[in-house]
């Protein structure tokens, strides 16, 4: 049997397993599917599920640039803001003498 009429027969048999006559597959309009906005926005979406859950959100040690980890920061606290509502108070961190040597600075660290 030649090649195209095996492809005819295989589409025609799609066609009859699914119930559907081959043409009503031309007539379906076509519509645009968005899954997600961005890969940061993906990301993000992800991170703040786990949170909401208090669920151990996945690491994410490689595959970011600089930039893509500064977007997707931002796409999380604008999460945690339109959930929990503005941030208020800042953290501290380095705030001891001992924890300041251990990383090689003489200051704490704030934000």
């Amino acid at each position: 049997m030649k090649r195209w009429k095996q492809r005819l027969i295989g589409s025609l048999c799609l066609g009859a397993s699914l119930g559907v006559a081959p043409q009503v597959f031309a007539e379906q309009p076509q519509r645009a599917i968005q899954l997600a906005q961005s890969y940061t926005s993906l990301i993000s979406n992800t991170l703040f599920r786990h949170y909401a859950l208090r669920y151990p959100a996945p690491v994410l040690t490689s595959g970011l640039s600089a930039q893509q980890a500064g977007q997707l920061q931002v796409a999380f606290v604008r999460q945690l803001r339109e959930e929990l509502g503005p941030v208020v108070g800042f953290k501290a961190a380095l705030t001891s003498s001992a924890a300041q040597a251990q990383f090689g600075v003489n200051h704490p660290l704030y934000g």
